[in-house]
């Protein structure tokens, strides 16, 4: 506990005294003659990455954010990227295109610049919203009032709200869910766009069935807003079930002593913290896992589900995890209550081996067909050529 509390206190220094910002500018490795110059305002780090770098093994928005880059080089177009937050920029260009996803669209474009706008999530309001409304649910439910770590302040939604407002084309990471939290005065100017998974070394064959039926929960930042202490509830209650937690909730020093006994002392949830999931440790950990779970309250479209159905597990997901489950890939759940859960998990377990494996097989083909680096590479292409030559 004391390694975790110095990480999160250094994490906080950088937050509050940050270091200069890296920018990666001119980047070009097109094969085509130069036609302008685009800012890339997302990540300023993975476009100058090698193609093996091992970073690209992590958050999946590495890989899509220099792919998003190469893309602009192959339309003959130069980039300066630079990170989503970094409002201290100063640049002599006037670039024909912006692409940013959040906060500085205006900030810099001129007014001759085609504006793009690629988001990553619902609607922030929609996001705080709902993060709150599981805040004051849990504090009804246990008396434990924590902090919100996705919410965001008034003055960065309404920052969020003029970028889009400006922008000439939208790209959204989602699906209907996703796009129904927007107004609809700008729903029409999207274009959605399926993202990737983490990368996966192999994928687990569904023709074989675990030995036991176990389940996981694998999620990002926020253990609330995923929904973590639903499902620590449900299994806490239920020793015969097995859950394994592996995500970044360590880093949330409320919410581990606020749930240490279910996340350390019951002897039916194994909490591993962050694993890769290019890792074997993360192979060995879902080893009898044939499920996992997500009650996310927002997302645009969850990567982490789409890791774990790409890697052959069933999902059990809330519709604000942004993914279309069909009938036989899956279980959606409704608002996401302990019961609903709970019937979830005992619809798992009392499925037979055909039925499992067929949820398995069907989870795995739709979502590595669908979330391939392939296809985003394709559709994230024709979205920019359409807009670049239109313009």
């Amino acid at each position: 506990m004391l390694r975790r509390a110095i990480r999160e206190y250094l994490r906080e220094l950088r937050r509050l005294f940050p270091r200069k910002r890296k920018r990666s500018l001119g980047i070009f490795n097109g094969s085509v003659k130069r036609r302008g110059y685009a800012l890339l305002s997302y990540r300023a780090d993975s476009p100058t990455w090698r193609k093996d770098d091992r970073r690209f093994l992590l958050h999946s928005n590495g890989w899509e954010c220099a792919e998003i880059a190469k893309a602009f080089n192959d339309l003959g177009f130069a980039v300066d990227a630079i990170w989503h937050d970094d409002t201290s920029f100063r640049s002599h260009r006037r670039y024909d295109s912006v692409f940013d996803i959040h906060r500085n669209l205006v900030r810099y474009s001129s007014d001759d610049s085609l504006k793009i706008m690629h988001i990553t999530g619902s609607h922030p309001r929609f996001s705080s919203q709902a993060e709150h409304r599981r805040l004051k649910d849990l504090l009804g439910r246990r008396g434990l009032k924590l902090s919100a770590r996705r919410a965001m302040s008034e003055s960065d939604i309404s920052m969020f709200d003029s970028n889009l407002a400006a922008a000439d084309r939208i790209s959204l990471i989602g699906n209907g869910i996703t796009r129904s939290t927007f107004q609809e005065d700008v729903r029409y100017r999207m274009r959605l766009i399926n993202p990737t998974g983490s990368f996966l070394s192999t994928y687990r064959p569904t023709d074989v069935m675990p030995r036991n039926r176990e389940f996981l929960w694998f999620n990002g930042y926020g253990a609330i807003h995923k929904g973590l202490d639903l499902v620590l509830e449900v299994f806490s209650k239920n020793p015969k079930f097995t859950l394994h937690v592996v995500g970044e909730y360590e880093r949330e020093l409320d919410f581990v002593r606020a749930y240490r006994k279910e996340l350390y002392d019951s002897p039916n949830i194994v909490s591993h913290g962050y694993v890769y999931p290019s890792d074997r440790q993360f192979q060995d950990i879902a080893r009898n896992v044939v499920a996992f779970i997500s009650p996310s309250c927002s997302e645009g479209m969850s990567t982490s589900a789409i890791t774990c159905m790409q890697y052959g597990l069933v999902p059990i997901l809330s519709e604000e995890c942004g993914i279309d489950i069909e009938e036989g890939m899956g279980l959606l759940l409704g608002a996401c209550t302990l019961d609903q859960i709970q019937t979830a998990v005992d619809s798992v377990l009392t499925m037979n081996d055909g039925q499992l494996q067929s949820l398995m097989r069907r989870s795995q083909a739709h979502s590595t067909e669908f979330y391939s680096r392939e296809k985003f590479s394709r559709e994230i292409r024709v979205f920019l050529s359409e807009a670049l030559n239109a313009r």
